[in-house]
């Protein structure tokens, strides 16, 4: 089992997410990463935003917990927050190796790529209507290979 943060941040109503590229492949996802042992969340998301694109996170709030499991044991819990307040001015490529990329995503965009967990539905919610429409706190989502 795996515990991965994720942050929202939105600008300008496009949603900011990361490429990773690992094993020959490349996709996106919110930024975020593994919480490590006798860590808080609220130290994970700091750190990881730090470490990936060099953003230090003022204030932030809980949003919702996806639950993700593969076919093949694969099991992924991601509690989801959205960044209210962030110092961006340093927006960057950090230390994480796997981060090869970052873009900021129009509800157009999200439509047509692969995110992991397969959450754009609900991260095209959130841009049309706010983070108030998702309503519910936890998500389970078959792994999309």
């Amino acid at each position: 089992m795996r515990i991965r943060i994720a942050a929202i941040i939105i600008k300008d109503n496009k949603l900011l997410l990361v490429k990773h590229c690992k094993y020959d492949k490349s996709y996106w996802l919110l930024p975020g990463g593994g919480i490590e042992i006798g860590e808080t969340l609220d130290g994970c998301v700091k750190r990881e935003l730090k470490e990936e694109l060099r953003i230090r996170v003022v204030s932030f709030e809980f949003l919702f917990l996806v639950e993700s499991i593969s076919y093949d044991g694969r099991h992924l819990i991601q509690p989801t927050f959205l960044i209210k307040e962030a110092d961006m001015d340093n927006l960057s490529l950090g230390s994480d190796k796997r981060v090869c990329g970052f873009d900021f995503f129009s509800v157009n965009k999200l439509k047509d790529i692969t995110i992991y967990p397969d959450i754009n539905d609900e991260l095209i919610l959130i841009l049309n209507m706010g983070t108030k429409a998702i309503g519910k706190r936890y998500i389970l989502k078959k792994w999309k290979d």
